[in-house]
């Protein structure tokens, strides 16, 4: 298929964090397709933050779900030439439809296919999520000259300042990069990696690493970090909540390593530039986690049948896959990681 004429593009990707952050290296091989193009991105606000900076885009576009009928008309009256949802839901499917753009692309794997002229199945076998949103783009003439598959993210100075002065006000050189961070909350239960193992584990790299331990949690998070801090003993620092994605990324852009559940902050790592071990639950690894990229590493406990079930609660009941996961063993993928033993 040949690419598209076009010279006002929309790309669409509503929610969540992690999705729309995703997203940048599919905008960033758009951007080289298409040089000279208006390339704005539709995006709702709490996904916002990770694509702010981005010099691919030319307009953020932050949806309003209180405004749906501004956003229809707002949409429409841009006259895009080409539109790509990657959201693929009944709302961002009449979104774009409703566009009037002469392409309107969207996935294959959802029920409203019948408002795009131009589907992008899902390929096989399943690859990272970023590299799966560009190779979706081939099935509209847009193929990948070689453009990196990880996510981007740009941090201003003002957060790469407060990373500095967070660091430093814990007893932390921020240039050394010697700590070991840790993203240990999931709304999902099946990916939650136990907060006594993650207590286990930081006792483990404090002790024999000599390495001090950080814990990043969110806002309404901060129990995790508690529970694990009265078990991890010392060294392990609890961060405050980051004022923004942003400000996060550039704190974890001054670690050595994220050790984590399959979350958002796994992707902001990434982005960051930030190595990454990724303890799985229920997620499929394949498609969370960059292939050909040794300092992207997870670890996953394939002794229940039931793995990956992709489930966010554990069917079984009893949370096998990560209750039984030895911090020992989590410990030793650690100690494989490049840069760190």
């Amino acid at each position: 298929m040949r690419m598209p004429q076009a010279s006002k593009i929309l790309v669409i990707q509503l929610r969540r964090i992690g999705d729309a952050l995703l997203a940048s290296p599919a905008v960033k091989l758009l951007r080289a397709a298409y040089p000279q193009a208006e390339l704005d991105f539709l995006v709702e606000p709490s996904a916002a933050d990770v694509l702010r900076g981005n010099p691919d885009i030319s307009e953020l576009l932050v949806y309003d779900k209180k405004r749906p009928l501004f956003w229809l008309f707002e949409i429409r009256r841009r006259r895009y030439d080409l539109v790509i949802d990657y959201m693929g839901n009944p709302r961002s499917g009449l979104l774009a439809f409703a566009s009037g753009a002469r392409i309107k692309a969207g996935p294959g794997n959802v029920f409203c296919t019948c408002v795009y002229n131009s589907i992008m199945p899902l390929g096989v076998p399943p690859v990272y999520s970023s590299a799966e949103k560009m190779r979706m783009l081939a099935h509209i003439g847009i193929e990948n000259p070689g453009i990196s598959p990880l996510p981007v993210i740009f941090p201003g100075q003002e957060h790469k300042d407060w990373a500095r002065e967070t660091l430093a006000n814990l007893g932390l050189a921020p240039e050394e990069k010697l700590a070991i961070a840790f993203a240990p909350a999931s709304r999902k239960t099946a990916r939650a990696y136990p907060p006594r193992h993650y207590a286990a584990l930081a006792a483990m790299i404090t002790s024999q690493l000599h390495r001090p331990v950080l814990l990043i949690t969110g806002h309404g998070e901060e129990a995790v970090a508690g529970q694990i801090l009265k078990d991890a003993g010392s060294n392990v620092f609890a961060v405050p909540p980051a004022q923004s994605l942003r400000h996060l990324a550039a704190l974890l852009a001054r670690c050595a390593l994220l050790v984590t559940n399959c979350n958002g902050p796994k992707h902001i790592a990434i982005a960051a530039g930030t190595p990454t071990l990724t303890i799985h639950g229920s997620s499929d690894p394949l498609a969370w986690t960059p292939s050909g990229f040794p300092e992207h590493q997870y670890i996953v406990n394939s002794a229940p049948d039931c793995i990956p079930c992709r489930r966010n609660d554990c069917p079984r009941g009893d949370l096998a896959c990560l209750e039984n996961l030895d911090p020992a063993l989590v410990y030793n993928r650690i100690l494989e990681m490049p840069g760190i033993n």
